[in-house]
């Protein structure tokens, strides 16, 4: 069970992911791809469900929509693989997405792509699998990898839920920004 959520657009990625996953596909044929949030007005959800038609892969291919809170957090603990795989825009080289870390909390591994901070905080099979952005072929061989060795991708996953908690945890982080500035 593999898991997008957020929305469908070119800056996210998603065509990218679609195509990776068609590729998956040729080695694990029982995969699905659950796909939850809202597209974009750029990219509505005719585009998406075309692309899915036009790779033949609708029978594995879910799409939820908006979902709830307790929907979202269900879905994304029970993902077998979660993906952030945004292209390599402005938008996206621009902060870290709020997203990865709720992902990372799951303790499921991740594949997204190197695109703005996430390098400065995750290391490559370390606490996450990355992904060159917009390159079909790089999300693909990471999607396989974790496949391919799940128990290690599970490893993974964990220290990335373990890096979570030191790395993004808010009351660690306001002390030591007012020890900074307690020094100034």
């Amino acid at each position: 069970l593999i898991v997008y959520s957020g929305s469908f657009g070119e800056k996210d990625g998603f065509p990218y992911i679609l195509r990776a996953f068609k590729n998956l596909l040729d080695n694990y044929h029982n995969s699905k791809l659950i796909a939850t949030g809202k597209p974009s007005k750029y990219y509505p959800i005719e585009n998406v469900l075309k692309l899915v038609n036009d790779l033949k892969i609708k029978d594995n291919f879910i799409y939820l929509g908006l979902v709830s809170r307790e929907e979202l957090k269900f879905i994304n603990q029970n993902a077998d693989l979660l993906l952030v795989c945004r292209s390599n825009s402005e938008y996206a080289n621009f902060g870290f997405p709020w997203k990865l870390g709720e992902y990372l909390l799951t303790k499921n591994p991740i594949v997204a792509t190197k695109v703005g901070d996430i390098e400065l905080y995750l290391k490559n099979n370390g606490e996450i699998f990355l992904a060159e952005p917009q390159n079909e072929e790089s999300i693909y061989n990471a999607m396989k990898n974790v496949f391919d060795d799940y128990e290690k991708a599970k490893q993974i996953a964990n220290n990335g839920y373990n890096k979570a908690l030191t790395v993004f945890d808010y009351i660690n982080e306001t002390k030591q920004l007012i020890g900074f500035i307690q020094k100034m």
